[in-house]
């Protein structure tokens, strides 16, 4: 995966000598697709959208052995998306790692679908559709890849700033945008080859 290095530039105004080059931060960001859910699977009928969102036995097991494999990662703090799967996610690793209680923050929630009535807009079946024909389309009120990656990116690099190395659960879309972005890569075709598995997770440098 490319590497990317956020800098920061810093001179003294009105003096005509060189600027001193200012120390560089950085950061490792784990970032993190939750555990499988019901709502992963197809199993929500008669489920109300927090039972949906419970993960499921072999999601809690994935949750488990995940943590086995960040022990050695050192994480600071863990970060996870409002929706309830990757808050279950976060809560199991929290637990394993030993750290406190989880950051909830909405800057790492999915693509925003929007508000229009008709909920075939703002789908993943849409998106794809849009983004086989090289439109990143936004849906009235929502997301686009681009503003989701740009909304991601933004919380990373303010995360940054206070650790040194932090986790993120969060959810597939935004995952492979970030990839990609990150990479060099059209967003378009994020979602062919930048996709992870639930509970499997990706390092980013920052």
């Amino acid at each position: 995966m490319k590497k990317l290095l956020f800098t920061l530039a810093l001179g003294t105004l009105g003096c005509q000598s060189a600027p001193e080059e200012a120390p560089t931060r950085t950061c490792t960001a784990v970032v993190i697709r939750h555990a499988e859910a019901f709502t992963n699977v197809g199993q929500t009928d008669g489920l109300t959208d927090e039972q949906a969102n419970a993960l499921t036995p072999k999601g809690v097991q994935q949750a488990e052995d995940l943590s086995d494999e960040l022990k050695s990662l050192g994480l600071e703090v863990l970060i996870s998306s409002e929706i309830g799967r990757a808050q279950n996610t976060a809560k199991v690793l929290a637990e394993d790692l030993g750290l406190n209680d989880v950051i909830v923050d909405a800057r790492f929630n999915m693509l925003s679908r929007g508000d229009d009535p008709n909920p075939e807009i703002g789908s993943w079946d849409w998106r794809v559709t849009h983004w086989k024909a090289g439109q990143d389309r936004t849906p009235p009120n929502g997301e686009s890849m681009k503003d989701g990656v740009e909304r991601v990116n933004g919380a990373l690099q303010e995360y940054c700033k206070a650790h040194k190395r932090f986790g993120v659960v969060t959810h597939s879309d935004v995952i492979a945008g970030v990839r990609a972005s990150n990479a060099g890569t059209s967003l378009m075709t994020a979602h062919e080859s930048m996709m992870i598995e639930p509970a499997d997770f990706v390092l980013l440098s920052l």
